[in-house]
């Protein structure tokens, strides 16, 4: 499957050229069936894995300069995808999943999951989470 904007090809290049030199680790072709918590989804061209913060931006900014569509997918337990080809760029937070304590307080990236969270907070005395 093709990104069927102009230049495609050129675009898909340029994007994989630039996830290589940002190390962010990305795949092709991806049946997003194989990840939905309701295994629906068609074909992704491409999934990309930032995992730290400025990956994330840098990303982010490639891809609003060159106009190209993209998704920003997490565990997919409350996404519905189209059971058909798709022509964008899904950036998946999975791996964006770094959080902190600071003091009282627990700063968490979009990607960490909410269970594990509780349970840091949980081991820090820090309450109040559980209900969430």
């Amino acid at each position: 499957m093709k990104i069927k904007y102009t230049k495609a090809e050129e675009f898909m290049n340029q994007l994989i050229d630039f996830l290589i030199n940002q190390d962010v680790k990305y795949r092709r072709n991806v049946k997003l069936s194989d990840f939905s918590s309701i295994s629906i989804g068609g074909i992704a061209d491409i999934v990309v894995y930032p995992d730290t913060d400025g990956k994330f931006i840098s990303l982010l900014d490639f891809l609003a300069e060159r106009d190209l569509p993209f998704r920003v997918i997490g565990n997919m337990t409350n996404v519905l995808p189209k059971d058909e080809e798709m022509d964008t760029v899904f950036v998946c937070t999975l791996a964006y999943n770094a959080f902190s304590f600071s003091e009282n307080t627990l700063f968490a990236n979009s990607g960490a999951m909410f269970s594990h969270l509780i349970s840091k907070a949980a081991e820090r005395s820090l309450s109040g989470y559980e209900s969430l």
